[in-house]
């Protein structure tokens, strides 16, 4: 039997839990199967039982994965935590790769999809406190490569707005997901795309474009899969000062 070369997306970082099985071997990096809802009870006690149902469903086995990608944040810090550690728990016990990816380029990577111009710069935003955000800032160049030009931050959102106004300036688009109790005012000129929580399919597809076909094991091991905050957690906030945002 030819082993198959499966990757699993997992994303927690929101409420909303989202799975994905992407063929690696195939032409086009197909999905075989996505569950993106959210569950009736805490992610901790659904992950592996809704893993298991997505396998059986897709017709695979765990046996089948070739790579994971985790999104690592940053989001909520009991859903960054449960994902990377069932990411890590599951390459570490198939001795296969995995690779962290970050909310915001995860949302902005879904909007760059979206846009038809060959250049694109993307801003992407998530809430993060009352008052805060967190932001980064990706570019696609015209021969399609895709990097950071803004690294991930957290900050209030009043800087947060004077940096997108900047970029709304150059023609930028915004990927955005919208704060439960509010509405938020963008600068005008920035070109809105809003989701709801990262799309574990996206996801995959930004590892595909970043691992390729054949991941390297030694490259995205284990140990480079960390979780992204950002913020300290209340936990800490309580022990000593929060660290200055830029």
């Amino acid at each position: 039997m030819i082993k198959k070369r499966i990757c699993l997306a997992i994303d927690t970082t929101s409420p909303t839990l989202g799975l994905a099985l992407h063929d690696l071997a195939a032409h086009a990096f197909p999905c075989l199967g996505r569950i993106f809802e959210i569950p009736d009870n805490k992610q901790t006690d659904v992950f592996f039982p809704t893993l298991d149902r997505l396998l059986k469903k897709s017709r695979l086995r765990r046996s089948d994965l070739a790579l994971i990608a985790v999104d690592h944040g940053p989001g909520s810090f009991t859903g960054v935590r449960v994902g990377v550690a069932a990411a890590r728990g599951i390459a570490q016990g198939l001795d296969i790769p995995v690779i962290g990816i970050g909310a915001l380029e995860i949302i902005a990577w879904e909007a760059a999809g979206r846009i038809i111009a060959p250049r694109v710069t993307v801003a992407a935003r998530l809430p993060a406190l009352a008052g805060d955000a967190y932001i980064a800032v990706f570019e696609r160049s015209a021969k399609g490569a895709w990097k950071t030009t803004r690294a991930p931050v957290w900050t209030t959102e009043a800087k947060a707005d004077v940096e997108l106004a900047k970029l709304a300036r150059a023609g930028a688009h915004l990927a955005y997901i919208e704060r439960a109790d509010a509405t938020p005012l963008f600068p005008q000129g920035l070109t809105p795309h809003k989701f709801t929580a990262p799309d574990p399919s996206a996801l995959a597809r930004l590892a595909f474009l970043k691992c390729g076909s054949v991941p390297s094991w030694s490259k995205f091991t284990i140990e480079k899969t960390i979780p992204i905050y950002l913020q300290p957690s209340w936990a800490e906030r309580s022990k000593k000062p929060a660290r200055a945002r830029v």
